[in-house]
Order: C-alpha cells, then structure tokens, then sequence
C-alpha cells in the first residue's frame, strides 16, 4: 500500500513540477540570418572549388603535330609565356 502511494505521489509530483531550463538560453537566429550565413558558407564553398580547378590556355600544334594544352599555374601569371614558333602558332 506505501509503495503504491508514493508512485502515485511522485508521478503528481512529476506532473507539477516546472520543466528545467538552461541558466542561459540561446537566442534563437531569424530565419533572414540563417539564409544569409549559409549563403555566405555557400560562396566561400563555391570560390574554393573554383581556384582548386586547373586552368588551361589556348590550345596549338607544335612542330611535331601533337595538340598541346598549355596548363596556366595562377602562382606565375606574372611572368611571360615562352615564344611560339610559326608552327606552334598555328590555331585548331
């Protein structure tokens, strides 16, 4: 008989009691600046992915009749291509 009393009286007692709370709650971001922060997450994702992609120049014969692709490196487009020789020069 006790111990079914004292279920009952804890279970009211469960149903009573206030929840408990953070000391501190978060304050909760408007949905405008989750959009902006993920978009700007979005652009730094986007920008990163294009400077890891290789770039190419413009395609030409050499002497030996191979097409070739010239791959640009960002590092050293301060310096000047090397010299074309006619052959090379001609475009596909």
């Amino acid at each position: 008989m006790f111990r079914t009393v004292a279920i009952f009286a804890f279970s009211i007692f469960l149903l009573v009691a206030p929840p408990v709370q953070a000391d501190e709650p978060k304050p909760e971001k408007t949905p405008e600046e989750l959009v902006t922060e993920g978009m700007n997450t979005l652009m730094q994702a986007m920008k990163l992915f294009m400077h890891s992609l290789p770039q190419f120049g413009e395609p030409y014969i050499n002497e030996n009749g191979d097409i070739v692709i010239p791959r640009i490196h960002p590092k050293d487009q301060g310096e000047k291509p090397a010299k074309k020789s006619d052959d090379e020069k001609r475009r596909i």
